[in-house]
C-alpha cells in the first residue's frame, strides 16, 4: 500500500512541480490582465518539455498506482478506478494539446478532453470531499477547488473576468490535496486488510 500511496502522491507533486516551472519559464500568463489557461504552456517551446512532464508523468504515476490496486473492497476500488480514469485524461489533455491552435477542430477537440478531466476532477473530488470521506481538511480542500471551478468557468465564458489560468490553479491544487488526502485516508484504514 505504500506504493500506491506514494505513486498518487508523486502524481499530483509531479503535477504541479513540472507546472510551477512552466511558470518560473513563461509567467505572462498569469501576470497578463488577460490570462490564458496553462494549456498555452504546451503550446510554447519553451515550456514544452515540463508542460509534458507534467501531465504525462502525473498519468503515468497514477496508472501505475492503478494495477497496483486490486482489492475487492468498494473503496480500493474506486480508487483504483479513478486512478486510471485520470491517468488516461492527464494524457489526452498532454496530447491534445500540442496542435490545439492548427484548427477549429484540434481547439474543439482540447476543449472537450479539458472539459472532461475538470468535470471528473469536480466529481471525484466532490464526491469525496464533501460526502464520503468529509472532514476539515477535505472540505477546505474542496471550497478551493470549488473556488477555482468558478473563477474558471466565469473567465472562460465572461470576457470582462480574466483569470482562467488562476482559475485552473485552485482547480488543480484543490483537487490534489482532496485526491491525495482522501486516497491516503482509504489506504491507512484498510493498510491492515490488504497487502497491495
Amino acid at each position: 500500500m505504500k506504493k500506491v500511496r506514494g505513486f498518487i502522491i508523486l502524481s499530483q507533486l509531479n503535477l504541479g512541480f513540472f507546472m510551477l516551472v512552466c511558470f518560473i519559464i513563461e509567467p505572462v500568463y498569469f501576470l497578463r490582465d488577460d490570462q490564458g489557461g496553462i494549456s498555452h504552456y504546451g503550446t510554447q517551446l519553451v515550456t514544452l518539455v515540463p508542460y509534458s512532464f507534467s501531465f504525462m508523468g502525473a498519468g503515468i504515476f497514477l496508472w501505475l498506482a492503478a494495477r497496483r490496486l486490486r482489492a475487492k473492497e468498494l473503496r480500493l476500488g474506486q480508487l483504483g478506478l479513478f486512478c486510471k480514469i485520470l491517468s488516461v485524461e492527464y494524457i489526452l489533455v498532454a496530447f491534445s494539446t500540442y496542435p490545439y491552435q492548427v484548427n477549429e477542430f484540434y481547439r474543439l477537440t482540447h476543449h472537450y478532453i479539458s472539459l472532461t478531466l475538470v468535470v471528473t476532477g469536480a466529481l471525484i473530488g466532490l464526491y469525496w470531499g464533501l460526502k464520503v470521506l468529509r472532514s476539515v481538511p477535505n472540505v477546505i480542500y474542496s471550497l478551493l477547488l470549488i473556488a477555482g471551478l468558478i473563477i474558471s468557468g466565469l473567465s472562460y465564458y465572461f470576457a470582462e473576468i480574466n483569470n482562467l489560468y488562476t482559475g485552473e490553479i485552485l482547480f488543480g491544487l484543490g483537487f490534489a490535496l482532496v485526491f491525495v488526502h482522501s486516497a491516503r485516508t482509504i489506504i491507512a484504514s484498510r493498510r491492515s486488510e490488504y497487502n497491495v
